[in-house]
């Protein structure tokens, strides 16, 4: 007797997202009775992965409805629709309907477990099932294997159909519970910490021990007035040993909010613990002495006991503040033990990320860092400092970051998570956060640099690219687009801040003295000891260091340079920025400045030079030299007024920087050649150049401009010289370019150059944030 099967229908929107190995959709058509239907996929192809399955009625392909359409209309208007990449699909797809069944009819398959060292054979059997057995369940026994406990694994279901979430509750409470007792725990440990603090106040062994000697303080308490309730407060230090936290006192009204009592045997576990951390993580053992003898004293303990009876005894009013055995009065910072647990659902791309890195913490997962313009940050869903206990069913407790990320990796669609978050962790984000602009000068590659927290999420740039700087709340990495990124359609960037960079150039610096480090791991760990010395020094004293070279006479590139911060200018019509061009001897930086000169007498000009040579027929001193003497050509050099200076012919000739400005008075635009050596003169705010980088083009083609020039005899040794003075110009000076150019056409840089002076009239550009201001 045959099975009676009824089916539902439902329309379902598909689309199709083909990848740039994609050339086929992935699937065939074949047109019946009913329609046009999906009768084959591919496997690995577009098709699968958005979801399209074997049976599937077209109804409309980008939005043009098929009905009424013959086989080869719809194939070729679909093969049409590959060439955007993007194909939108209508169809209607068919379920069975259990409840409508036969009850002749055999039970359907609900849940199958499978076995198998073959991933594609799994596959194959999946898709078999699931065609036959539309709301089978399948389970990997092999993931459940390596994921799940014991008591976590799939049981089939009495019913008939999978219950999927039938234990979400259990779990939900399960995890309520064990983080209540977690910060119950927390709370407990900070008040003993607490106790401990206020009782070594008085140790006299211990105050020796301090590594800052300060003068003691008389305290007097202040009379409190009932009628105004004003308090006098003052802030002392607490105890400064680097072994315990620095503690902020309140001397006034003296009331307790807590009145329960800390049993002596509590201290001195508590004590026990301590010592023994200092002895033997930090090998501290005079410290740890001297703690476990102070209170292990009977006056110590007996004083601790008549405490302990004291505060069962008194009732005080509840005012946020606690009080300890010489009067004083203390903050009473409780952790709040009342766990706040949450499911947060997100769709994940199958070639996109979240917007979020986790860490480890203890055996927790928590969010280290949430990325601006991911989908984290867009939903404001997850905050960090939040812990994922859970993930699509998945315990993480316990988990290392390296399996959460390849988890991650994995799945695509919808991602559940159970989240705990507290909170005193959220933080106020603010509607416009302000946007920093920097100009980078180092070139940065995620995959060379083992301490990026994710490759992924990071942000390559080279030297000279804008970055548009989002967040800076994480002291180490930053986050940054770079100009021209659409920053709608991606994720900020993970950039390395000043400070982080600057302290890995160091650590650079102490391998090139010390023995290299044998592993990755071991290079992190160097790194953080040279951290945390640098850490002693305050940022002002790092970012001074990165400065220094930039603002040295000789303008020469370090290794300790990071960004520089820039601001957008629209130079003035009465105010041109002067045209710089900088490049190796022999490159043909004066030919081009003097066809540009000659090109346009009215807007372009260039500053009148200093000599000491005679004065020759026909020459006007002011006009085409400035004639002085070599005496005052020595007295007005060592005055710094020449940017640059040189002997020629037993002769001396400079540019004064007055040369310079006076041409930019006359509203015209200034075009002079410099040095490298030199650029540093004229990077200032009064002159505000542009600077431009002649680059020297191949070997052959530097050696065919020679002999268009008439010089047929130049060796190949001065060509090699020349392009070997252009990189080393470029690596030694590039962070003072603002453009580069390649010689390897004459007019065709000339035309360049043009270009770039109307830009400067017409367009604003970056400039330091110093010469604005």
């Amino acid at each position: 007797m045959p099975i009676a099967v009824c089916y539902t229908y439902r329309n379902v929107d598909i689309v199709l997202s083909l990848g740039h190995n994609d050339i086929k959709a992935g699937f065939s058509v074949v047109t019946t009775v009913e329609g046009c239907e999906i009768n084959h996929i591919n496997p690995g192809t577009a098709a699968e992965r958005a979801g399209l399955s074997v049976g599937d009625e077209i109804l409309a392909v980008n939005g043009m409805e098929v009905e009424g359409k013959s086989h080869e209309e719809v194939v070729s208007y679909i093969q049409e629709c590959i060439r955007t990449r993007i194909i939108s699909l209508k169809v209607r797809r068919k379920s069975i309907d259990l409840n409508q069944q036969s009850s002749s009819a055999e039970p359907a398959i609900t849940e199958a477990f499978l076995v198998s060292v073959n991933k594609e054979r799994i596959k194959d059997v999946t898709k078999r099932l699931k065609k036959k057995n539309p709301l089978v369940k399948t389970f990997d026994m092999e993931t459940i294997a390596s994921t799940e406990t014991p008591t976590q694994q799939p049981t089939p279901s009495c019913a008939g159909l999978p219950q999927i979430h039938q234990n979400a509750t259990d779990r939900l409470k399960l995890y309520e519970s064990d983080v209540k007792e977690r910060l119950v725990q927390k709370a407990e440990r900070q008040k003993e910490q607490e106790f401990l603090r206020s009782s070594l106040r008085q140790s006299k062994k211990l105050k020796a021990l301090s590594t800052t000697i300060e003068k003691p303080v008389s305290i007097d308490m202040p009379e409190v007035s009932p009628s105004d309730g004003k308090v006098e407060t003052r802030n002392i230090n607490g105890y400064e040993n680097q072994c315990y936290e620095q503690g902020e006192f309140v001397y006034g009204k003296i009331e307790n909010n807590n009145n329960q009592a800390i049993p002596l045997k509590q201290v001195i576990v508590s004590v026990d613990r301590i010592t023994d951390h200092l002895s033997r993580l930090e090998g501290k053992e005079e410290e740890s002495k001297i703690l476990h003898e102070f209170f292990h004293s009977e006056p110590v303990q007996a004083a601790i006991e008549a405490i302990a009876v004291h505060r069962t005894t008194e009732k005080t009013k509840n005012d946020g503040s606690s009080v300890i055995a010489n009067g004083t009065t203390t903050h009473n910072t409780t952790t709040s033990t009342e766990p706040n647990i949450h499911v947060v659902s997100l769709f994940k791309r199958e070639d996109g990320y979240l917007g979020a890195t986790v860490r480890n913490q203890d055996d927790r997962i928590v969010i280290g860092r949430v990325v601006k313009g991911g989908v984290v940050e867009k939903t404001g869903l997850l905050k960090e400092g939040d812990e994922l206990l859970e993930m699509n069913g998945i315990d993480l407790r316990g988990k290392d970051v390296t399996e959460v990320c390849e988890l991650l990796r994995t799945i695509s669609g919808e991602v559940r998570f159970v989240v705990s978050s507290s909170v005193s962790q959220e933080k106020t984000t603010s509607s416009s956060p302000k946007v920093t602009h920097m100009r980078a000068l180092f070139d940065y590659d995620p995959e060379d640099d083992i301490y990026v927290p994710c490759k992924e999420l990071a942000l390559k740039f080279q030297r000279g690219d804008i970055l548009h700087v989002l967040s800076t709340d994480d002291e180490n990495w930053w986050q940054a687009y770079r100009e021209g990124d659409d920053t709608t359609q991606s994720l900020a960037g993970l950039i390395p801040s000043s400070s982080f960079h600057q302290q890995v150039v160091l650590y650079m610096d102490e391998l090139e003295k010390d023995e290299k480090p044998k592993c990755r791991t071991e290079s992190r760990k160097k790194l953080h000891e040279v951290i945390r010395t640098l850490g002693r020094k305050s940022s002002k004293e790092v970012q001074r260091s990165a400065d220094e070279p930039v603002r040295s006479n000789t303008g020469y590139y370090s290794d300790l340079l990071t960004y520089e911060e820039v601001v957008l200018h629209l130079a003035r019509t009465d105010r041109k920025r002067p045209l710089v061009l900088c490049g190796p001897e022999g490159v043909g930086c004066l030919e081009l400045r003097q066809q540009l000169l000659e090109s346009d007498r009215d807007r372009l000009a260039g500053p009148v030079p200093y000599t000491t040579r005679p004065q020759r027929d026909g020459e006007l001193d002011g006009i085409h030299y400035h004639f002085i003497t070599k005496q005052r050509f020595l007295e007005d050099s060592k005055a710094g007024k020449f940017v640059e200076y040189g002997e020629y012919e037993k002769h001396l000739y400079g540019t004064a920087a007055a040369d310079i400005v006076n041409v930019i008075k006359r509203s015209k635009t200034c075009v002079l050649t410099l040095k490298a050596e030199s650029l540093i003169a004229v990077r200032t705010p009064e002159i505000m150049p542009f600077i431009l980088f002649v680059a020297p083009p191949s070997l052959q083609t530097l050696r065919r401009q020679k002999e268009c020039a008439g010089q047929f005899n130049v060796k190949d040794e001065e060509l090699k010289s020349i392009l070997s003075q252009g990189k080393s110009i470029e690596q030694k000076f590039g962070h003072l370019f603002d453009c580069i150019i390649v010689n390897t056409d004459f007019n065709r840089s000339l035309e360049e150059m043009k270009s770039i002076l109307k830009r400067l009239e017409t367009e604003p550009q970056w400039v330091p944030i110093e010469w604005t201001t």
